[in-house]
């Protein structure tokens, strides 16, 4: 049975997660619940490694716009150069917009 990319996007999602934790783990970090972004309330992504304007975020929404959420992710990071993690955050950020 293929896997969908709404699948591949949660497997996505769910391995950034084990990575986190991981991290903090190895750092000895906060308490997690407050370190994690989605239980910690924290909407704002973060800042990307170089600016957006708004003319090259319409790609990425359209990406968003045609369900193509892989994709937004991989055009938010080659317009920014930021990590798969902070792109991924950064989409769901303008999705919530």
């Amino acid at each position: 049975m293929p896997l969908t990319q709404k699948d591949l996007l949660l497997l996505v999602s769910l391995a950034l997660n084990v990575l986190l934790l991981w991290r903090l783990a190895r750092r000895g970090g906060a308490a997690l619940p407050e370190s994690l972004p989605s239980v910690a309330g924290e909407s704002r992504p973060p800042p990307p490694s170089r600016p957006v304007s708004a003319v090259d975020l319409k790609g990425v929404r359209q990406e968003m716009r045609n369900g193509n959420m892989i994709q937004a992710i991989k055009l938010y990071r080659q317009l920014t150069g930021c990590g798969l993690a902070d792109a991924k955050h950064a989409v769901e950020a303008l999705e919530r917009e």
